[in-house]
């Protein structure tokens, strides 16, 4: 089975999925969606089972610390 972390999730919805909803409402706002409605059925479905049924990716990049006169600081944000 495929898998993706959260990352990669993100930039297909923001990158892939969110330009295909805009490119349905304005193909339906014309008329015309029909035309290309398995296309895009298809394209959309994917993106969906991507997000839905692909396993996940655990993020084991080391969070960065730094050592001042002995105490230990990490990062609490991304």
């Amino acid at each position: 089975m495929a898998r993706i972390d959260s990352d990669g999730i993100a930039e297909l919805n923001e990158n892939i999925k969110n330009p295909l909803i805009s490119i349905y409402n304005k193909l339906e706002a014309k008329g015309i969606f029909a035309e290309v409605a398995d296309e895009f059925d298809f394209i959309y479905r994917f993106l969906e089972n991507v997000e839905g049924s692909w396993g996940r990716v655990e993020d084991k990049t080391p969070k960065p610390t730094v050592v001042v006169n002995g105490q230990e600081y990490r990062s609490t944000g991304e």
